[in-house]
């Protein structure tokens, strides 16, 4: 019998489960939030999302994750403009490092202007994540002299607003949870939100699952290795005989 090396198997698998797990799913960088999950206990209540789901803020520096429902990975986050962005809130929603991001993860319309938090100039971009098809939403908002960014899952728009009013100082962090005035950005959505109804949980369940089915495959692939590569291995015994 034809012996294998445990050596050679795993050079000779290793590109084959490196397609295999390109091809299954998308890397970590292509969701909401990359790699492990980061929620930690307790934050800052901000009240619920259009799904119901309650939700808190994290803050991280000048941002924030929001988790909302059972999801561990965050429903929105909010930043400041990284390094190299353009001065103005409608060149950083068309151009520069954040944009450039959103887009690789998500295909997006145009921005559309609209207001956060009654009547805070703010442009709203809808988009749709290109891996699984969620509604997803990003912000670029204008409050108090500063420029804030912001995207999430599109139940997430009236706690990602009551964030942004929390990091700004527009809106206090104990009238958070309760805070009900949005701006027109959730008229926009609505019609959308109504024809695609889902929560963050439904998103995390998905991405569960996803992961799940691509370790399946894999574990598949491994048990298969052996045989695959002994006849290979046959084949080309033969060939150098010939």
């Amino acid at each position: 019998m034809l012996r294998i090396r445990p050596s050679l198997v795993a050079v000779l698998l290793a590109p084959v489960l490196i397609g295999l797990a390109a091809c299954t799913a998308p890397p970590e960088t292509a969701y909401v939030s990359g790699g492990q999950s980061s929620r930690a206990e307790g934050g800052l209540a901000v009240g619920k999302n259009a799904s119901g789901e309650d939700c808190t803020q994290q803050n991280l520096g000048e941002g924030a994750d929001v988790y909302c429902g059972t999801w561990l990975q965050p429903s929105a986050r909010v930043r400041r403009p990284p390094p190299g962005s353009p001065a103005s809130a409608a060149e950083v929603a068309t151009n520069g490092p954040w944009r450039i991001g959103l887009e690789q993860r998500y295909a997006c319309q145009p921005p559309a202007a609209t207001t956060i938090l009654g009547s805070e100039p703010a442009l709203l971009l809808q988009c749709t994540r290109r891996v699984g098809g969620w509604a997803h939403i990003a912000l670029v908002a204008t409050v108090g002299g500063r420029v804030w960014l912001a995207d999430g899952v599109q139940p997430s728009l009236p706690v990602m607003e009551r964030a942004i009013g929390v990091l700004s100082g527009r809106l206090p962090a104990t009238a958070a949870a309760s805070e009900a005035q949005g701006g027109a950005a959730q008229r926009l959505v609505a019609e959308r939100a109504a024809a695609r109804a889902f929560s963050s949980g439904d998103v995390g369940e998905y991405d569960r699952l996803v992961r799940v089915g691509m370790s399946r495959s894999l574990l598949k692939l491994a048990d298969r290795a052996p045989l695959v590569l002994d006849v290979r291995l046959r084949r080309s015994a033969v060939q150098e005989l010939v």
